[in-house]
């Protein structure tokens, strides 16, 4: 009886659990059971709840068991991941893991939104729809990638554009999660590095909300497609054996780079931009290696020249039809000789006036910046520690590989082996891959950036908050790197320290998820209103803008309408929106003319839900009151033309015309 007892103790960490006598095969198939089922019923659970109008807030509108599913089937994922018994139940937590996470950015197709996306993405709509319209072509757009796909998606499926492209995002940010794993795989082979890789990519580090969102916005959707870019580089980088099946020293990832580097060039041309400065560094870093020591991991990496020189080519060409860029590249420019001359206003006054309005909003500057932004520093210290560790590793390897050949050994054998031994984990230093591409993103990250506190420094904040969130993609796969060495060097503990450790784990990543994924979308939580556009409050513009007087001018709270006329895919003179400010409110509506333009005797004013809720719930009232809402239509001059339960628009008379009494 004590042997049979002894024997069950000593399995209960392999294959036997001695607690409950059930084998830990059966208990994670059990756990991928329930949290497959569990997580069907939430998907269920927020179908069945479609939007009925516009919703400030995704999390509370969206069904509490749908939140809780998702993170039921990610801890029965988690649990299985770190208690594995064979390939199979391993493949199928990963799955679940990787789709449970995924749901999240799904949630505005599955409650049924008509759109996702202010601002700009209603302008991309507006474009979206000229091109399916044959309004346009493909010429005639400087980012025409998306909205081609969004149109094709439409043509062929027979779904709205609106929802097309709602399922492009919900693509590419899939594509991120992939193809993160996937550069991951290629430098890091094992379980542990893909489930971390997998995990992180679940983060969606890049999302700050500043100036990168999980909506239709075209730099955010480019940044999402650069894992796949980034991957065939690595593939192409680290390769070692020449394609039998291909001429001279060709390769399929060199004819898939083809594809990627024309896309990415269409995607967005500042992520293209990126891209050609981290291809050029790394082409550089080649070149000189291959000069002073091809001995070494980046002399005998495949160089990138032709890579480099077609993506630079393909840029070159796309944007010299166009002048956006060249007037980003001039406002930077003027913007960096005004910070030195001290005649232009620096970003960090800008950033402090932003944190004045979010405590005018009754909001904490250090809350909510720990919200969005802390666990990208955590995340942001792991890679700078991998970067560190890795710089001195070098370091002294080639330093005693250079002694190594004055004494007349071999000291390019020596340099490796060292390499190895400079803080490396047996799976780690397995392949020579992932001291190359570490290498490389060390350098060519320090040159972006370089490059991205130009935009800081000359007061082009908003790109800037732009580029840190491709800067994330880059901090992700080195933070990848220094979590799989800190847990391979676990495994040389004592089995009581690795249990201990294992429930840490556990626990901070299932910590880690739920910071993150609450922060995913912008809500009332980082105070911000959603990005969510209700079919009425789409409708209630559209029909204003077809029935509206010719050269009447419209206005809003803040800013002028003119995203709502764009996204119908018609272009709407400047001089006839503006936005209105809390002192215009009141009998000083009738006083608003701005522009000096328009043509009538009158302008329309939008009131709207989506105003509202965002004034009201998300600012907490920091500009406008409930009375600046209830009080428009019983104003003198100020009559409602359409109204249809989420959009009033008013027709409001100049001062200087005769009234003839409020009206509806």
């Amino acid at each position: 009886m004590l042997q049979t007892i002894t024997t069950a103790m000593k399995r209960q960490t392999g294959r036997y659990s001695f607690q409950t006598g059930l084998s830990l095969q059966t208990l994670n198939t059990v756990a991928l059971v329930l949290g497959n089922l569990v997580f069907i019923v939430g998907i269920y659970a927020a179908r069945s709840v479609p939007a009925s109008g516009y919703e400030v807030d995704i999390y509370r509108a969206t069904p509490l068991l749908f939140w809780g599913s998702v993170a039921f089937a990610l801890v029965a994922a988690l649990w299985v991941l770190t208690h594995p018994s064979d390939r199979l139940s391993w493949a199928a937590a990963l799955t679940l893991a990787a789709v449970a996470g995924l749901s999240i950015p799904a949630v505005p197709l599955l409650r049924g939104y008509f759109f996702y996306g202010l601002t700009d993405a209603l302008h991309h709509l507006g474009w979206a729809r000229e091109l399916l319209a044959g309004a346009t072509t493909f010429f005639g757009d400087l980012y025409p990638a998306t909205h081609v796909f969004s149109a094709v998606i439409a043509v062929l499926s027979g779904a709205s554009i609106e929802r097309s492209m709602l399922l492009v995002v919900l693509l590419l940010i899939s594509g991120y999660v992939v193809f993160t794993t996937l550069v991951v795989r290629e430098i890091l082979p094992g379980r542990t590095a893909t489930v971390v890789a997998v995990f992180v990519g679940l983060l969606f580090l890049p999302i700050n909300h500043v100036a990168f969102g999980p909506h239709f916005h075209t730099y955010s959707l480019a940044t999402f497609f650069f894992p796949f870019l980034l991957y065939l580089v690595v593939k192409h980088v680290t390769a070692t054996r020449p394609d039998p099946t291909l001429p001279g020293r060709l390769s399929a990832t060199d004819l898939g780079f083809l594809f990627a580097g024309a896309t990415i060039v269409v995607l967005h041309p500042q992520v293209a931009a990126n891209v050609v400065v981290l291809l050029g560094t790394f082409a550089v870093v080649q070149f000189v290696a291959r000069w002073r020591a091809p001995d070494s991991r980046f002399g005998r990496s495949k160089p990138v020249y032709g890579q480099f020189v077609f993506l630079s080519a393909v840029f070159l060409a796309w944007n010299v039809q166009y002048d956006a860029l060249f007037g980003l590249s001039t406002s930077l420019a003027d913007s960096l000789v005004g910070v030195a001359t001290g005649t232009g206003q620096e970003s960090p006054q800008l950033i402090a006036d932003r944190a004045a309005s979010a405590e005018g909003a009754g909001t904490s500057v250090t809350a909510l910046f720990g919200k969005i932004f802390l666990l990208k520093l955590v995340f942001v210290a792991i890679a700078g520690t991998v970067v560190a560790r890795d710089v001195v590793g070098y370091l002294k390897s080639r330093g005693r590989a250079t002694a190594a050949r004055s004494d007349g050994g071999d000291g390019s054998a020596l340099g490796d082996r060292l390499a190895l031994e400079a803080g490396r984990s047996p799976e780690v230093g397995r392949s020579l891959g992932v001291d190359i591409v570490v290498g490389l993103l060390t350098v060519s990250g320090l040159a972006l950036a370089v490059f991205f506190a130009a935009h800081y420094l000359g007061g082009v904040q908003g790109y800037f908050f732009r580029h840190v969130g491709f800067g994330m993609v880059l901090v992700s796969f080195l933070a990848v790197v220094g979590i799989v060495r800190f847990i391979e060097a676990s495994r040389h503990t004592s089995p009581t320290r690795r249990r201990a450790l294992r429930s840490t784990a556990f626990a901070l990543t299932v910590a880690v998820l739920v910071v993150s994924m609450a922060a995913f979308f912008a809500s009332p939580y980082i105070s911000l209103p959603s990005n969510h556009v209700s079919e009425q409050q789409y409708a209630g513009h559209a029909t204003t803008f077809e029935y509206g007087v010719d050269n009447a001018a419209y206005a809003a709270l803040r800013t002028g309408p003119e995203r709502y006329y764009d996204a119908r895919g018609a272009n709407l003179d400047n001089r006839l929106s503006w936005g209105i400010g809390p002192e215009d409110m009141g009998a000083s509506l009738r006083d608003v003319r701005d522009h000096d333009y328009p043509q009538e005797d009158f302008y329309y004013l939008f009131m709207t839900e989506t105003d509202r809720q965002k004034e009201l719930v998300a600012y907490n009232g920091l500009r406008f009151s409930a009375d600046d809402f209830e009080t428009v239509s019983h104003q003198e001059g100020v009559s409602r033309v359409v109204t249809n339960g989420e959009v009033d628009a008013y027709q409001v008379l100049y001062s200087t015309v005769e009234d003839d009494g409020p009206g509806e």
